[in-house]
């Protein structure tokens, strides 16, 4: 597959980014002119879309593991992306660099999707918007395809249903947490606040529940958008 023509202004931000602050990062990709911005070999007239789509490019890439690469340029992404709609924004442009370089991140998008989490890039609740918009990626990527989506959904929703469990448990006591943990079989791990994340990868360190899926309507006016389950 093809990734298009990219557009000259990733290589000026990517070298803009070396040795600065993320708040000056995050001041230059603000004040960038977006208009007509090349994505993927088409024109992408949604500017938060584009603008986490030219920061991926330009902080991903460099050959060691996706992970890794996100948690190096986790307070770029957190001083740029910090609304919730500029979130969303970049789990849908993580999919299409997924999907277009980095297509064995399919396999292992539950520990992606932990990554930034755990890292404080994304909250979960724009991790389950995003998981419910199948087909969200559509309206930015033309050679979108829905085998894709549901294959990145299938196996981020291990971690989505984790933490949505973890959440469910806050208010109980300590004599009903370690027993829920026990029967669930949750795994234990570093402390994160009041929840703790598995460490390991030795087997499935969350139980998944059946698929929940519902629509989510992505406007191209970038300041409204609807869920609907």
């Amino acid at each position: 597959m093809s990734d298009g023509e990219e557009d000259p202004r990733i290589e000026q931000l990517e070298e803009f980014i070396v040795d600065k602050s993320p708040k000056d990062i995050a001041e230059f990709l603000e004040k960038m002119d977006m208009k007509e911005a090349m994505v993927c070999g088409g024109m992408c007239f949604n500017i938060p879309f584009a603008k986490a789509h030219f920061m991926l490019s330009a902080t991903l890439g460099s050959g060691t593991k996706l992970t890794e690469e996100i948690i190096q340029a986790k307070e770029i992404y957190k001083a740029c992306f910090p609304s919730e709609e500029a979130q969303l924004m970049l789990l849908f442009a993580l999919e299409m660099y997924v999907v277009t370089k980095k297509r064995n991140g399919l396999k292992v998008y539950d520990a992606i999707l932990r990554c930034l989490w755990e890292n404080d890039v994304i909250h979960e609740d724009q991790m389950d918007k995003w998981h419910k918009a199948e087909t969200g990626l559509h309206q930015f990527y033309p050679d979108f395809a829905l085998a894709d989506a549901v294959k990145a959904r299938e196996t981020g929703w291990k971690f989505i249903d984790w933490v949505q469990r973890e959440d469910g448990d806050d208010g109980e006591d300590e004599e009903d947490e370690i027993q829920s943990r026990s029967e669930r079989g949750a795994w234990g791990g570093a402390a994160r606040g009041p929840r703790q994340l598995p460490r390991e990868f030795g087997g499935p360190p969350w139980t998944a529940l059946p698929q929940k899926r519902g629509t989510l309507h992505l406007n191209t006016d970038p300041r409204k958008n609807e869920t609907s389950n």
